[in-house]
Formats: C-alpha cells, structure tokens, sequence
C-alpha cells in the first residue's frame, strides 16, 4: 500500500504541466508587474523602457514568458513536494478564518471550513472578515487526504503566488481538525491554542460536502 507521501507525489507528478504552465503564462501578461521585473532583468533594460507596442519586443516577451512559466510550474511542484508535511493521517494543512468568539463552542457545525488552505502554517493568512464587527481571526489545524486535494488548481495557484503555499481542497472534501488558535490574544483568558475541547470532525471543506447530508461531528 502506498503511502500518503508518495500518493501525493504521484498525484502531482501525473498533472498536466504544460497546461498549468500555459494557465500561467496568460496571467502573466505585460500588465503584470513580476513578469516585466523578469523579462527586462532577461532582456537587460530597465523596466520604465519596455515598450510592448514595439511588435519585436513582445513577441520575444512572449516567448520569454511561456518559458519562465514552465520554471514556475515546476518550481511550485517541488515546492509542494518538499514542503509539504504528509503523514499516514493525511496531508497537513492550516487556514486562518474570521469568526464569533463562540465559534469553537459551536460554529464549526454552521458552515463549511473553506476550501483554500495553506501547507505551512505562517502563510495561512485571513483575507476576509473584519475586526470591527465583533469578528477575530483563528487559525485552524488540520489533516485532509491527499486524494481530496484539487491538485491541478493547486499547482496553478503555487506557480503564480508562491507565498500563499495554497492547498485547494475539492469541494466535496472532508477534513479532520487538529487545533484551532487564535491569533493575537486580544482577550485575557484566551487560550494559546484550544485543542482538547474542540471535535476533530471530519468536517466539510466546501459546500458540496456541507451539503451531502453526511453526519460530521465527532465519533
């Protein structure tokens, strides 16, 4: 039988590196600002004199770009490979959510946990939600398995943001909570890190398994 470790490899070894490279090298037009960084540094200009209304100009970023995308991909791939900590319980993975106060008591019931999560805990960062309304940041812990994962979106995500360490799991997903902690302990009597009273589910990831009507609490 094989390991998680080497089913995630596999996984992403089978992926279809040239589209995700092509996906990439769209993004990463003349517009975005890392790809005139590299091309001029490529093309030894000074970036303020790019000039892609001169045809033999964008033609060679073009083909500057389709290259340096492959590197991405690749680079991404590995990046998740070595990075990643993958274990008999699964893949290791952490989000960071804007939540109640009371939300380890019962919100982990009320709504999907999220389908964007990260493979190392520092970038799992909180792009939604807001401070003034009550809400505070808590960072979840968790295990899915690697056959759970959308690795074709996943590897797309890692090429074009490298810093997010992005793990999209599939909607119909479940995962196992390790922990939850709060960030910032904006409160006296806070815990550190909440992880014997919280249930470990599994829990619904995305809509479609928040939705199938199959029982997640605890055991």
């Amino acid at each position: 039988m094989w390991s998680n470790l080497e089913k995630l490899c596999v996984m992403i070894n089978e992926l279809d590196f040239d589209a995700a490279a092509a996906d990439v090298a769209t993004d990463l037009d003349q517009h975005d600002f890392r790809a005139m960084s590299e091309y001029a540094c490529h093309a030894g200009v000074d970036p303020d004199d790019l000039d892609f209304h001169d045809e033999v100009m964008l033609a060679d970023f073009k083909r500057f770009i389709a290259e340096f995308s492959g590197d991405l991909v690749a680079e991404a791939a590995a990046g998740i490979q070595f990075g990643a900590d993958v274990s008999e319980d699964g893949l290791r993975i952490w989000r960071s959510i804007m939540v109640d106060r009371d939300w380890l008591d019962d919100g982990l019931y009320a709504r999907p946990l999220g389908v964007c999560w990260s493979f190392e805990e520092g970038a799992a960062e909180c792009h939604y939600g807001d401070f003034s309304v009550g809400l505070r940041e808590i960072r979840v812990e968790a295990f899915v398995d690697p056959a759970d994962v959308d690795w074709a979106t996943t590897l797309r995500l890692n090429a074009r943001m490298d810093e997010e360490k992005e793990i999209r799991v599939k909607d119909d997903a479940f995962v196992t909570v390790v922990s939850a902690a709060w960030v910032g302990r904006r409160h006296a009597g806070d815990p550190g890190r909440a992880m014997a009273d919280i249930a470990t589910g599994p829990f619904p990831a995305g809509d479609e398994a928040f939705s199938s009507g199959l029982q997640f609490r605890a055991a």
